[in-house]
Order: C-alpha cells, then structure tokens, then sequence
C-alpha cells in the first residue's frame, strides 16, 4: 500500500477568518469503521499535514484498470458555535498532497440558511437535523464515469449585440448545480478555485504534467467561451456555467482539490486556447477517450502524448488542429455588469448614478445602517456618505468614490440580498396571439394592436418611466397601440440594448416584463405584485397603487364587456369609479365604487387567473356571449379553429382549420362539419350550444393523448405555502402530495385546490414526519424538494414512457402552441437536449404543454435544418429533430453523465431511487403500529404492512 497526504484547513463560512476546531478522518468498511484520526487545527484554522494509505500510483495511469484509484476518507469538523461538517469521499492518491478547505457556518446562522445554499446532496443526515449537520458527498471522478464535456455548440449565441467584447478573466463564475433547466442551487466562486475544482473532478493528479497541462488549458478555455459568448445569460438564466457534463463539464461543491492542479491553474488560468485569427476562448470540447469519443480531445490521450514527449500546445493541437495557439489576457476583473467607464464622485450626474443609488437602497432594506437615497440620479454628499457606509460594510477603501471594485461589489451585494422572486404576480404570458387588431396570430405587438395585452405592456412600460427610467417617455395605458406607444417601446429598446423597431416580440416582452419585476420589487420589496396596498382607494386617490387597479380593470375589459375601458393614468377620476362599480357589480360586491380589501383581492384574483397559466384540465372557457360567424375575429376564434383541428385528430368527417383567429369559410366549413357529425343545426356558425359541444368535445379528444397524466415541472415559488395560501402553487404542491399519498399508506389524498387549509397542513405534517423532515406543516424550500422527487419517481413508475423515457412514437398530426400530450414532452425533452448544442434553443419544463417557448426552439432548428420556419412541428419537422437528437445522443451515449443529476430520496419507510431504473424499496424490517402522540397525531414510523412493496 502507497501512501498520499492530506492537508485540511477549517474557514468561516464566509471564507474570510480561520477556524480552530477538531478534525476526524475516518474510513468505513462494511458498515464498520476501520480507522480513525483525530487532529486538531491551530489558531489559523491550519491542521497538521497527515499521511494516508492509497491505492498503488500505477492503477491511475492505466486506462483498462477497473480499479478505483484512490483511497476515500470521510472527515468530520467540528467547532465551538459552528455547525459540524461531514465530508464523505475525500480523495487521496499515491504521492499526491490533496487539500480541502472547509467552510464552517455559524450555528446562530445554520438554521437560517434555505437549503439552496448548499448542494442539492447537503442534507441532515442520520437523523441529526438538530445539530445543523452540513454534509457533502465527493463522488468519483467523472473520468471514470464515462466523462465528456458539454458538446460543441452550434449557432449564433445571441441576437443582441455581445455585452463581452472582449476576453479577460472574471474574478468569479457562478455555477449551476445541475441541468440548466433543474431547479438546483448556483454557487459563485472565483474563477481559479473554479478550474481547480473541475480539474480534479474530472481527471487524476498522478497524470503527467503536460498532460494535466493541456486538460487545463481545454477546462479554461470551455469555461471563457461560456462567460464570453453569455451562453446561459442570453437564455435567460442568472449563471454562467453548469456542472452538469451533458451540458458543461464537471464541479462538485464542497470537493477536495490536489495541491499540484492548483500551483498550475496558479500559474495558467489566465492562458486560453484559441484559434489563430480569433480572440475569442474555443469551445474545448473533450471526453475520456476511452468509454466515450468524440470530436475533440481524449483526455486518456493527453495521458500517452505526454509520455511521449509533447508539450501541453503540441498535444492541444493534435486534437483540435495545427492553426490553434495559446493566448494569455492581464485582464483579470469581476463580470461586467454596466459599469460606466469611469469613476463616480460628488457632482456626477446621470443614469449610472441613478442605478447605484437604486441598488443602494435595496441594499439598504437588509443593511439599515445605509441611508435610503433619492433617485435623483446627482451624486451629492449624502450619496457619497452612504457609499462610504457600504465601503466600510465591506472592507473597502473608505473614499465615496464609486470606482470599478465599488461598482461591482454594490452590483455583487444587490444581487445577493435581492431575492428576485419575492415577486410571486401571475404576470402577463408572451401573447401567442396579440389582440383584436388585423394582425392578429402573429405573435408580436405592434402598432394597431389592440387588446389587454397591449395594456401590460404600456403599464410595464409606464411604470419603468415613472419609477427609474426618464430616458423612456410616460404614457398613459388605455389598450391601443398607437404612436405614443411605439415611441416608448423604441425608447426602452434603447435603454436596454435591443433591436429598435417599436415592435414587441419575445425578447422585448421578456426584457420588459424582467425590468418591470426588478422595478416593482425594488419599490415593494417583501412584498408581491397583487399585495393590497393597506389603504382604500376611492375617488380622489393617486399614485402607482391607483395605475396598478386600473390596469387590472382594463385589462378585464376585454374580457367582461361591462366593465368600461378606461385609462390608467394613475388618477382615481369619475371613470374608474364607474368601472369599479361595473366590476363589482359583475361579481357580487357591493357597488359602492371605491376599492377596499375585500373589491382589491377580488380584483386581483380574477385578473390573475385570466392571465396564469393553468396547470389542471381546464375549466370549459366562458362562451363569448356573441354568436361567431365568418368575418368573426379574436381569441374566441383562434380557440374554436384550435379545438376543432384536435377534434380532427379523432373524426375524419371533420375537416382541421387554419389557426388564424380569421372566421373564414374554412372555418365555416369545418363547424358545419362538426354540426353534422354530433346533430346540431347546421348553421355554420358557433352559438352557445355548438361552443360547448365543441370544447367537451375537444377536453374528451384529448384525454387519451395524455392530458390527464401530463409531466408537471413547478420550482420553488421562494416564498412558503402555508395555512392561508391561495395560488397556483397550492395547487401543484397538492398535486405532488396525492400523486405519492396514491403508493404510500401512510399518506391520505386531499383535494386538489389552490386554498391550503388546515387539512392540507395535517397532510403535509404527516408528510414531513415519514421522510425525517422538519415537520411544520409549511411547504418550504426542502420539503417543496422532497415532494417534487418523490412526484417524479412515482410518475415516472407509473408513466414509464413518457417525459424522457425516449419511446414517444411520432404524433399523428401537427403539433402547435396549446397542443398537449405525451408527444409533446418528449418533443421537449428532445428540443432539451439539443439546447447544449443550439444557443438559440433554450430549455424548459417538460411540461407536456406545446409553449410559446416549444415553439421558438422549434423555429430555431427549423431554421438551422432549412425547413419551412413555421414553429409548428409537422411530422417532417418531427422527424428532423428526432434524427439530430439521435445522431448526437448516439456520439455521446456510451456511458452515463457523471454524477449531479440524479437524486435518491430515503425516509423511514422506503426508498425512491431515481438511479438505479426508479423502483420503490422497503426500508423497514418488520411492521410497525404507528404511535399516537398526545392531541391524537401520529408520530413517525413505519405504521405501513411491513412496508413491503406488495402492500405499496
């Protein structure tokens, strides 16, 4: 037996001031534990270097060796006010020093830290989750998982003009957790410490050190071209990298690190690949050449060039071509957010002032001690006495000077302490079909349209005016998009660096709607966008409390034709009492014209469920109280030609119609089709008896095709579901909860609703008790987790086919936006897929729901396969995007991804494995009786026929 070393220092959870406090190294063998050190660390946190027993050096250089080439330790820490720490799977290798920093967290801070702060595997463990057991588990490297980088991508990475425009080092990335899609923890390290950590996830520190080298210098260089090419930001995600090897390559939170990769990143993490010719960092791709090939470099060859004698340049470009060199940048800073060029002081003046003042106040809302400023947008002493404030806060130089290590540390805290989605509106979906106006169904807003839709963007618009933005000019929303509106469009296209056509398509509307969230949390922080603002407003009342009620009313007016548009100008006039009087006479409330608590909740209910998107089967739509016929337009229309075209699926006798929102004769055609095949009159046009028989008609079509069963994919909402809670989120926890209570006795179904009551409390009490989670009867963070895992594992025994099963057969017909159904989540799963190629695809739930978002993947590989860019999935289409998922899985499908992505959930009584094919196991020996605690409730325990997966 060969031996290693292993050097551990202990940190505060901010990494700032050392530690002293006691180490245990441990190993377990068969459940028994077969040694044990114990050290202790001195007054610098530092422990004394230790020498372990590893497995012979030789089995790390030999690529047929099965062996596992290392000796795993598990280290225990312990300090006086800190959490403890179990880190299980450290690495040692013969003749190699490894190193593992260990963050200690306060225990006056533990229990206030959300789950999301550490990895997704950082869990109380063995039944400690009253001492704040912080745990980690080191998985094997990914060599030996059949590693690969994400695959080489493909497209143009962004239609907007590159905010990167040139390549320097950024002082931190911040990693996703998993999947870009997954709703998995980010962690913001420096860019080093970044290198270091994939380096010694992904290879072994007895290789070479050319070879160790060139794996390096292919880490950086993958890493710089996702910062600089603002991969994952311009599909709108909030990191820069996964760790997930599908997409990215691999990082594992909490890990150990070899001191001889971290003197080379030391060295070199400034140095990229490049091609001769180009600035720009390559997209190193590479895998472990052994179990997995691909395109780019074989990291087991790197191995035999060495020995052979190549230099790190010369085995780079063995892989990746002769006309590829190194390129070294001093340009080491933080990620540029918007700094403005030059320093800010006492007497600077214009927007940049203004966004640091704005960002210095929300700072201010968690740090008290810094004064609320004017947005005034005019650096004058008080701006400079509150940044001195943040300065000393955080160990800055003192001077009010808002320099480039200032800018970037206020943008840096403003993020962090921000909490983005404390804003919880039902806000506006993109239009899939915009207005009344003749271009209807095209899917933009633009000059003409009219519509409630057209009202969110003017209130978006107005607010981002009135609040931050002068450079955009105020206008007054009232529904029509006339010239006004398209001058303030421009002009917010502008400000934010998007193509200026006065037109509102996707990335307009996303942009919009983001800065107007940032805008109104930044106003309301803890608060959210449907918040009764505590006081009535009456005639007389003014402000954005009164433009927010008049914006709901306006946009129900295009829904409830007895509700008078009116204009949302922010003044409670004559007109909005005459609305608010129709609203509430509309439904049920005494009309007395003025908008308390009781009109506000029922206002903004109603306005929010017109606009969510809902999860369930749906409620059959409100007849449009109007009979359709040719020359007939709208949404009414647009859903009559959508269920009949579903209808068609089923009924050859019914001819499909064009989607257009047009009532034409095609359209006429096809009703009076539907009319003869289900005897109705056939009129060829849609009264209220044919409107209904067509939607039954339609919801019967469509339960065959999975709509009952569809793949729900919800994140935590950041805010808890509690006794009180009425939302959407309600709804889905409940749906998780009775989709696991259906294989688990110890569970009982409750209604599905969007109210949780007192009976859906007593549920999740149970279901807290039986998984060893903290039992509050609150859906928070972690138990929001453990439900959604366990959702999907049942789902997933229950519905083998389907999500990403891979054995969807093609569909039978075209699929388009509202189409949904099996077909569909796999369509998404495949168009996921394929996102790590394609920078213009981005992923999304597999939610079984043909989006607005399915169809804007759909047109990108239209385009880039030169197909009709329609966005619609024709089964030539169908059939295109299924050979390419094919043809890049197949290169890639060798072996499994390593690590991150999977989770198994254990609780008393059995286990849901999601690795090994998704099974229910038991857990407990023999049956248990549950025990009764005292008020009646039952404790934890087994409680279930000897859980046994016959009783399940």
């Amino acid at each position: 037996m060969e031996q290693g070393t292993l050097f551990i220092k202990l940190l505060s959870a901010e990494g700032a001031f050392p530690v002293p406090g006691s180490i245990v190294i441990s190993q377990t063998e068969n459940g028994k534990r077969i040694f044990e050190l114990k050290i202790e660390t001195d007054s610098d946190g530092l422990a004394p270097v230790v020498t372990l027993d590893a497995p012979d050096r030789s089995i790390s250089l030999d690529p047929e060796s099965t062996e596992i080439p290392y000796a795993a330790y598990d280290v225990e820490a312990t300090a006086a006010e800190y959490a403890p720490v179990l880190i299980e799977g450290v690495q040692v290798y013969s003749g190699v020093e490894s190193y593992l920093p260990i963050s200690m967290i306060p225990v006056f801070s533990a229990g206030d830290l959300s789950p999301d702060a550490f990895t997704s595997d950082t869990r109380s463990v063995s039944g400690a989750a009253d001492q704040q057991l912080v745990h980690y588990t080191i998985p094997q490297p990914a060599l030996t998982a059949a590693s690969a980088s994400g695959p080489q991508p493909r497209g143009v990475c962004s239609s907007q003009p590159l905010v990167l425009d040139k390549v320097f080092i950024p002082e931190y990335i911040t990693v996703h957790l998993g999947k870009p899609q997954s709703y998995n923890a980010n962690e913001t390290v420096s860019f080093p410490y970044y290198i270091k950590n994939v380096c010694s996830s992904e290879i072994y520190p007895t290789w070479p050190e050319n070879a160790l080298r060139a794996n390096i210098y292919a880490q950086i260089s993958l890493a710089l071209n996702r910062v600089f090419t603002e991969w994952y930001p311009s599909k709108g995600y909030s990191f820069n990298i996964t760790n997930s090897t599908q997409y990215d390559q691999y990082y594992v939170s909490g890990r150990n690190i070899f001191t001889n990769i971290s003197r080379i990143v030391d060295e070199i993490f400034n140095t990229y690949l490049r091609r001769m010719g180009d600035f720009a960092p390559y997209y190193a791709e590479y895998c472990n050449g052994t179990s997995v090939t691909c395109s780019g470099m074989s990291q087991w060859g790197t191995v035999t060039l060495a020995n052979q004698g190549l230099t790190p340049i010369q085995i780079l470009r063995h892989y990746y071509g002769s006309n590829f060199e190194l390129a070294t940048t001093t340009d080491i800073r933080s990620i540029p957010s918007s700094y403005p060029g030059t320093p800010l002081r006492i007497g600077s003046t214009g927007n940049s002032v203004r966004i640091m003042q704005r960002q210095l106040n929300r700072i201010g809302k968690n740090y008290p001690n810094i004064p609320q400023l004017a947005l005034d947008g005019v650096y004058g002493p008080g701006t400079a006495d509150a940044v001195k404030i943040f300065q000393r806060q955080f160990n800055l130089t003192a001077d009010g000077v808002v320099g480039k290590k200032t800018w970037y540390k206020i943008s840096y805290i403003y993020v962090a302490v921000k909490k983005m989605a404390e804003l919880v509106s039902e806000s506006e979906p993109y239009p899939d079909n915009s207005g009344n106006s003749s271009g209807s169904g095209t899917g933009t807003l633009r000059q003409g349209a009219v519509g409630s839709e057209v009202a969110a963007v003017q209130y978006y618009l107005s607010y981002l005016a009135r609040t931050f933005y002068p450079s955009i000019p105020v206008i007054v929303p009232d529904g029509i998009f006339g010239p006004d509106t398209t001058s303030a469009v421009r002009a917010f296209q502008r400000t934010f660096g998007l193509s200026v056509d006065g037109i509102v398509g996707p990335a307009t509307w996303g942009t919009l709607e983001k800065q107007f969230e940032i805008a109104y949390d930044d106003n309301n922080p803890n608060s959210y966008f449907g918040a009764y603002p505590g006081i009535v407003l009456r005639e007389g009342s003014r402000g954005l409390r009164v433009q927010q009620m008049q914006f709901y009313l306006l946009s129900l007016h295009y829904s409830y034709s007895d509700i008078p548009r009116i204009r949302a100008d922010g003044i409670y006039g004559p007109n909005t009492t005459a609305a608010v009087r129709a609203f509430q006479r509309t439904f049920g409330l005494a009309a007395d014209g003025a908008v308390g608590l009781i009109t506000w909740t029922e206002l903004y209910s109603v306005y929010s469920q017109q606009n969510a998107r809902i999860l369930v089967d749906e409620e059959i739509p409100a007849y449009p109280d109007r009979i359709l016929s040719v020359g007939s337009s709208g949404r009414s229309v647009l859903g009559v030609q959508t269920y009949l075209n579903v209808i068609s699926r089923k009924y050859g006798s019914i001819s499909p119609s064009t989607r257009s929102g047009l009532y034409g004769a095609g359209t006429e055609a096809s009703v009076q089709l539907f009319q003869r095949e289900f005897s109705l009159p056939e009129t060829g046009r849609v009264d209220e008896d044919t409107w209904d028989g067509i939607y039954s008609e339609y919801q019967k079509t469509l339960l065959p095709e999975h709509l009952e069963t569809r793949f729900i994919n919800v994140g935590y909402p950041d805010f808890p579901v509690k006794v009180g809670s009425t939302n959407i989120y309600v709804r889905t926890a409940l749906y998780y909860y009775d989709m696991i209570a259906a294989f688990d006795p110890l569970l009982r179904p409750v209604p599905i609703t969007e109210t949780f009551d007192l009976e859906d409390r007593a549920a999740i009490l149970e279901f807290q008790r039986t998984r060893g989670i903290p039992a509050t009867g609150i859906v928070d963070a972690e138990t929001w987790a453990v439900l959604y895992n366990q959702y999907y594992a049942v789902y997933r025994i229950l519905y083998p086919d389907s999500t990403d099963a891979g054995r969807v057969t093609a569909p039978y017909e075209t699929l388009y936006p509202g189409s949904t159904g099996i077909a569909v989540e796999q369509l998404q799963v495949m168009l996921n897929t394929l996102s790590a190629y394609y920078c213009n695809v981005v992923p999304e739930d597999v939610s079984g729901v043909y989006t607005v978002t399915t169809e804007s993947n759909v047109f990108v590989l239209q385009q880039a396969l030169e197909l009709p860019m329609t966005g619609e999935t024709d089964p030539v289409t169908w059939a295109a995007i299924t050979a390419l998922y094919n043809s890049v899985s197949s290169a890639r499908s060798s072996g499994s991804e390593a690590g991150g992505d999977l989770y198994t959930v254990q609780y008393p009584c059995r286990t849901i494995d999601m690795v090994r094919g998704v099974t229910l196991t038991a857990t407990c020996p023999e049956p248990t009786a549950p025990a009764v605690q005292e008020g009646g409730e039952k404790a934890s325990g087994c409680g279930c026929c000897a859980c046994s997966p016959d009783c399940l």
